[in-house]
């Protein structure tokens, strides 16, 4: 299934439930868990004994995702959060955890930034890096939202032999999440 198709179908599944919209409560606290698709991509570029050095690949991504938020009043809500994906392409797995927080966007909404910590296992040497992020989560009814959110990972320097290359991820992801 390439990334156009997987984008497809989770706007697909967003437009089946929309019609539950009339029954959002608006929570956003206490404990979740999720699904989640899309685009990851990463970009590597340095100087090896060849010369420069600039590639980028990309993967359709499937994860999980588990955290828990609590809402400190005035539509501040705060939490944290962990998940994993497995890349289609090289068969990667990436996790990590983060912290969340944002606001809530009418009584529906969720708009969010993250800050946390991920860890890329993949043929040789594992990459670990920040993450930096965000992104809008909406209520669909009791207990399911659907998220819409961007992590950048800034993974360390791989060095070897005096060359270095640059890591840095990007995550594009749609997912559905179910509240307890």
């Amino acid at each position: 299934m390439n990334n156009r198709n997987i984008i497809g179908v989770t706007l697909l599944v967003a437009a089946l439930l929309a019609p539950s919209l009339a029954f959002a409560d608006g929570e956003f606290e206490g404990p979740y868990a999720g699904f989640k698709v899309g685009n990851g991509s990463l970009k590597s570029n340095g100087s090896i004994l060849s010369g420069p050095f600039n590639e980028t690949a990309n993967s359709a991504l499937f994860g999980g995702i588990v955290g828990t938020r609590s809402n400190l009043g005035n539509g501040l809500i705060v939490g944290v959060e962990f998940d994993g994906n497995y890349y289609s392409e090289g068969s990667d797995w990436r996790y990590g955890g983060s912290a969340i927080a944002g606001l809530e966007m009418g009584n529906n909404g969720f708009l969010y930034g993250r800050v946390g910590y991920g860890k890329l296992n993949q043929p040789g040497e594992d990459l670990k890096g920040l993450i930096l992020g965000g992104g809008y989560e909406h209520v669909l009814s009791d207990s399911m939202n659907i998220r819409f959110d961007y992590q950048n990972i800034g993974y360390t320097d791989f060095d070897f032999a005096d060359n270095v290359v640059n890591n840095t991820g990007h995550e594009f992801t749609g997912a559905l999440i179910f509240k307890f």
